[in-house]
C-alpha cells in the first residue's frame, strides 16, 4: 500500500504545484512557501514523516490543507478533487470489515459532507473525530484495499473520458 500512497502524495503535489504550467520554479516555490504541503519535501525526515501524517490522519486535515488548494488553473482541478478524496477514502477511511476501520466516516463531518456531495463545512476541530490510526490495521487487509483502489483509477479514468466530452470541457 505504501506505492498507493505514493500515488496519493505525487497527485497532490502535482495537483498543488500545477501540471506543465510553464511557471518559474521561482515563482513555484514562492507561490507554495506557506502552504502545509511544502512540509512534504522540506525538512528532515522526521518532520517530513510527521508533516504528511498529520495531513492524512483525518479528513477533516487532509482536505482543508492540501485538497482545496489544488492549483485552480488546471481545468481538471475538481476532478484531481474528487481522485484525490477518492483515493483517500480507500486508503484510510476504508472500513471492509472487522479488524479494520480506517477513520470513522460517519463521525468525520468533512467525509460526511464528501458522501453526500455537499460543500465541506469551513472548520471542524480536529479533535472533533474519533478515529483509529488509519496505518495501523490496514496492513491485513492490503489486497482488498488494492483492488479497490484499481476501481477508483478505473472509475476516475471513465469520468474524465465523460467529463472531457463535454462541450465546456473539450475547447
Amino acid at each position: 500500500l505504501d506505492d498507493w500512497e505514493s500515488v496519493l502524495y505525487l497527485l497532490c503535489w502535482y495537483a498543488t504545484i500545477g501540471f506543465g504550467t510553464g511557471e518559474d520554479r521561482s515563482e513555484v516555490r514562492a507561490r507554495l512557501k506557506n502552504l502545509p504541503i511544502a512540509r512534504w519535501r522540506n525538512g528532515t525526515l522526521d518532520t517530513i514523516v510527521d508533516a504528511k501524517r498529520s495531513n492524512l490522519r483525518y479528513l477533516n486535515t487532509f482536505y482543508p490543507d492540501i485538497v482545496r488548494r489544488f492549483d485552480e488553473r488546471d481545468k481538471n482541478s475538481k476532478l484531481l478533487r474528487v481522485f484525490a478524496l477518492r483515493l483517500y477514502e480507500t486508503l484510510f477511511a476504508n472500513k471492509l470489515g472487522k479488524g479494520y476501520h480506517g477513520t470513522e466516516r460517519e463521525e468525520d463531518p468533512f467525509m460526511a459532507a464528501y458522501l453526500n456531495d455537499q460543500p465541506p463545512p469551513t472548520s471542524v476541530n480536529a479533535d472533533s473525530t474519533n478515529a483509529t490510526d488509519p496505518f495501523a490495521l490496514r496492513a491485513e487487509k492490503w489486497e482488498d484495499i488494492s483492488k479497490d483502489l484499481l476501481g477508483v483509477i478505473n472509475d476516475t479514468k471513465a469520468k474524465m473520458v465523460e467529463w472531457e466530452d463535454t462541450p465546456r470541457h473539450s475547447q
